[in-house]
């Protein structure tokens, strides 16, 4: 999993006197959550999406619910999307 490193010095190390304490200061580190991103995604069932692609086009939808044209290509290919995004297009039903 990548980390980050801080690049934040205290401000009583940066400005003091000894230079052994500034070179013996490790930075903190971040760990970068990828799963939290995932969990709050969803994705339009196969037979919605058929239903959709019946009714509307992609342009025609996207006018109707205020979406991107590229998040309705990517729910219509069975892509994770932002759940406002998933219910937008619910209600275009």
């Amino acid at each position: 999993m990548p980390r980050l490193l801080g690049k934040e010095v205290e401000r009583k190390q940066a400005t003091g006197d000894n230079l052994a304490e500034i070179r013996n200061y490790e930075p903190p580190e971040y760990e970068i959550k990828t799963k939290q991103a995932q969990v709050t995604r969803k994705t339009l069932h196969p037979t919605i999406i058929d239903e959709l692609k019946s009714k509307y086009s992609i342009r025609k939808l996207a006018k109707k619910t205020g979406l991107s044209r590229n998040t309705i290509d990517k729910a219509f290919q069975g892509e994770l999307i932002q759940p406002r995004s998933w219910e937008l297009l619910m209600k275009g039903l």
